[in-house]
């Protein structure tokens, strides 16, 4: 039996991408489903970009949102150069009123676009 994370020398790498793929599945917990989604995006074993996204809009805690973002712009600055599209309306009152949290989307913002309600109204 093969467990999630043991795979023997020489493993099918379809393999353990469905590994993690379940892992995920099963995962209620925001910030390690964002280190899971985090691990196949640098490894470009799956695309991490709805799960990181999900993560931080499930989030209801600023120091966990911006462990979320820190993944994100790891991601983003990575060989594979992924692309996310934050919906900051989509984000809990309390990640969205954490001042640490508004510098990480400020540099976020700088680098890609994020959709914002002054976006929707302008």
């Amino acid at each position: 039996k093969v467990g999630i994370l043991n795979l023997k020398k020489g493993g099918s790498r379809n393999v353990f991408r469905l590994q993690i793929a379940l892992l995920l599945q099963v995962l209620d917990n925001a910030m390690k489903s964002s280190r899971a989604a985090e691990f196949l995006g640098l490894t470009a074993l799956g695309d991490p970009v709805a799960v990181i996204s999900e993560a931080l809009y499930e989030s209801e805690d600023g120091v966990e949102a911006l462990l979320i973002l820190n993944s994100l712009v790891l991601l983003m600055d990575s060989p594979h150069a992924y692309s996310f599209d934050i919906d900051q309306g989509r984000l809990s009152p309390a990640v969205r009123q954490d001042q640490q949290v508004q510098r990480r989307l400020d540099y976020i913002h700088s680098r890609m676009k994020i959709s914002t309600f002054e976006d929707d109204f302008i």
